[in-house]
């Protein structure tokens, strides 16, 4: 697990992503794509330190997924000003992960 990266919980969510511009992350422990996104983000944040990150445990919230129309892990989510507004699933590069966000 990233140290960095806030675990979100069904309680937490919302007032986390309404006071957060930032990225969040829906994995499972045992997914092998998720571990190489996880991957990702360290590198994402050893350049971008302030970069707000989140992650959300399918297995344990799973209510938030289906919340969210969320079918597949990994599947990132890009929060500003409260709102969603970038989605992507599957694995993806550093730069393309910070384009991702910077770009939506």
């Amino acid at each position: 697990m990233i140290d960095k990266m806030t675990i979100l919980s069904k309680e937490t969510f919302e007032s986390f992503t309404s006071k957060n511009d930032c990225v969040v992350m829906f994995f499972k422990h045992h997914c092998p794509n998720c571990k190489v996104l996880m991957k990702v983000f360290e590198k994402c944040l050893a350049q971008h330190p302030d970069l707000a990150i989140a992650g959300v445990d399918t297995e344990k919230n799973q209510s938030i997924m289906e919340d969210l129309s969320v079918s597949k892990v990994p599947t990132v989510i890009a929060y500003k000003e409260g709102n969603p507004v970038a989605r992507k699933s599957g694995i993806m590069k550093p730069t393309e992960l910070m384009s991702f966000y910077l770009d939506a």
